[in-house]
């Protein structure tokens, strides 16, 4: 807020101060000259206000100096065209921010990246296209025919960079003897996961599979960006398809081998050693253990092992 210093002259300067205070009008530093000056400071915007009290009482008032901006004012004005430059600079990186600066492209090899960018340049996609009213379809229907082995593209803006996603279509792999292969379930089965690399899932996780059912088919489908058959090559599919399964093992074990003969703690024994081999050469494998029911039985001179186990493991089987 400005201020100014004003010297108050009159016979009646005493009423003139009691009249601004009346009226909420700040006076600072109110000094005595003598009986008919005071010197003080008020706000510029109060001091317009106070010309009907002078007039009312008569005091004459005089500006002896300014305080605050005001002060800068004057000068200021004076060398205002010293700011033209600034004022300049200002208003043409304005006017750059309103075009596009820089096209960076991502997804495709060094080289194609590279010629989407000069691209889109030569044909006022890119670097000096004005952002507002930027033609998005235009720009992308401009890239899928000139770049037919684009699968997928995304463009978009930040700031006055213009970003281009790009999805390529990768080559076929080359099969060893024109052989390719699907994976069918090796067992009947609940899939439990299937993680895929290469080729078509057709099951997912929580799917009810028997021996035999394809789980990955070999033919392998590149869609475009309306979900549309673009084309269509055949791989050797690879994936990790794990499920429920039920496993059933059973085993005899008579109870005289010779002329030796086994009590039926002895049978127990060896019965449960058999099961612990099982269990083990199971888990060896990658076998995954979540539940096992156990029933032995003594059947005239043989014990009898029945095992229940639900597991967890592969099922994947390749097919030619």
């Amino acid at each position: 807020m400005s201020r100014i210093k004003i010297s108050l002259k009159g016979n009646n300067v005493r009423r003139f101060i009691n009249l601004c205070s009346i009226n909420d009008i700040q006076l600072y530093d109110l000094k005595f000259v003598s009986s008919e000056e005071y010197t003080c400071i008020i706000n510029t915007n109060d001091y317009y206000q106070v010309k009907k009290h002078l007039k009312k009482t008569r005091t004459k008032s005089k500006v002896l100096n300014r305080i605050g901006v005001y002060r800068l004012y004057k000068p200021f004005m004076k060398y205002w065209y010293c700011l033209l430059p600034f004022i300049v600079i200002t208003l043409f990186l304005y006017w750059k921010t309103l075009k596009i600066a820089d096209v960076v492209v991502t997804g495709g090899d060094e080289q194609m990246n590279s010629s989407i960018e000069r691209y889109m340049n030569s044909n006022n996609f890119g670097v000096d296209t004005w952002i507002r009213g930027y033609d998005f379809t235009t720009a992308e229907c401009l890239l899928k025919n000139k770049f037919t082995n684009i699968t997928w593209s995304s463009i978009g803006i930040n700031g006055n960079v213009l970003y281009v996603e790009v999805r390529e279509a990768t080559n076929p792999e080359i099969i060893q003897d024109n052989r390719c292969r699907s994976i069918v379930a090796s067992k009947d089965a609940i899939v439990y996961s299937i993680i895929t690399r290469k080729g078509t899932p057709l099951v997912k996780a929580g799917d009810v599979v028997m021996k035999g059912d394809v789980l990955v088919d070999s033919k392998q489908e590149i869609l475009d960006d309306n979900l549309e058959v673009k084309d269509t090559y055949f791989t050797q599919s690879d994936a990790d398809i794990l499920g429920y399964v039920d496993r059933e093992y059973s085993e005899s074990f008579p109870c005289s081998i010779g002329f030796l003969e086994q009590d039926d703690y002895m049978m127990e024994k060896l019965a449960e050693a058999a099961l612990d081999k099982y269990v083990l050469d199971l888990e060896e494998n990658g076998v995954l253990i979540l539940s096992k029911n156990v029933i032995m039985d003594k059947v005239g001179n043989c014990m009898y092992l029945n095992v229940h186990l639900k597991t967890i493991e592969s099922i994947v089987k390749y097919s030619y």
